[in-house]
């Protein structure tokens, strides 16, 4: 059996397009969110995000237990996106957390993305 160039071409189409679609739809890569914070956020908020980190409990008030979901004052995606663009100051939060406005679209959803994975 021969297949003409115009099924391979509407199959190779419809796979293109699937695997477009399907990109769009990807959650932040998880590595991506964890490696940022491992950079950005792991010295005040600890290595499991505990508030523990070695320059957390220097910090006025001091760093936040990320997984303590009942009692962070940032409950949405959206706040904690705003706090990363803006700064603590600019949320209502603490002045010591700055902006982190150097980081990619993409890189503040993948570390909001872990954030949000640590609580519990």
């Amino acid at each position: 059996m021969t297949v003409g160039k115009g099924w391979v071409l509407s199959a190779a189409l419809v796979f293109g397009c699937a695997l477009a679609l399907a990109t769009l739809h990807q959650p932040a890569a998880a590595a991506d969110g964890a490696a940022t914070y491992a950079a950005k956020c792991k010295g005040c908020h600890g290595p499991e995000g505990k508030g523990d980190g070695p320059a957390g409990a220097k910090l006025k008030p001091p760093a936040s237990n990320l997984t303590n979901a009942g009692a962070l004052k940032l409950k949405t995606a959206a706040e904690v996106t705003d706090l990363l663009k803006k700064g603590g100051k600019a949320v209502g939060l603490a002045p010591t957390h700055r902006p982190y406005a150097n980081l990619s679209e993409e890189e503040i959803a993948a570390l909001v993305e872990f954030v949000l994975g640590l609580r519990k």
